[in-house]
Parts: C-alpha cells; sequence; structure tokens
C-alpha cells in the first residue's frame, strides 16, 4: 500500500463565525490526501471547539480544499538535484 507523506498549513475561517486563524505546519500521513484530510477535520474541530457554534464544524474535506499542502517525500530528491546542479 502507497503512503503519502505532507505537510499542511494555511488560514482558516472557523465554521459559523466570522473569526480566522492559522493552522499548522502539521505533518501528516496516510494512504490519500483524502484520508489525511480525514484526520484533520479531527484535529481543527479539537483545536477550535471553543469557538464552533452549535452544529457548526469543519467537513472532512475542508483541510483538502482550503488549506495548503506539500510533499515532503518528494523533498530529498529535490535536494539532490539542487547538489548536483551546483556542482
Amino acid at each position: 500500500m502507497a503512503f503519502g507523506l505532507w505537510s499542511v498549513c494555511g488560514k482558516v475561517i472557523i465554521p459559523g463565525t466570522r473569526k480566522s486563524a492559522s493552522f499548522g505546519p502539521v505533518k501528516i500521513g496516510d494512504k490519500d490526501r483524502q484520508a489525511a484530510s480525514k484526520w484533520l477535520a479531527v484535529m481543527l474541530n479539537e483545536k477550535f471547539k471553543r469557538e464552533l457554534r452549535g452544529t457548526s464544524k469543519f467537513s472532512d474535506h475542508f483541510a483538502l480544499m482550503n488549506l495548503q499542502w506539500e510533499d515532503l517525500k518528494s523533498q530529498p530528491a529535490k535536494a539532490v538535484a539542487a547538489a548536483q546542479a551546483a556542482e
């Protein structure tokens, strides 16, 4: 089974309010971005539980659509290519 590793960060608007907040960077790994986004929704709901009103909550795909994702598995390859270009 393939496994992905990402660094996720960004600015969020808390559902049910007009407040915005920063989130991350958080490193997360899972089989794909959709599965990782579900775990991030749990983290966001826990982090901002005091600000969430009534039944408002972060959806499972909120992080997938609204936050910045950086693939961490491709970084070593970039570093090797940069080192080779410098020589």
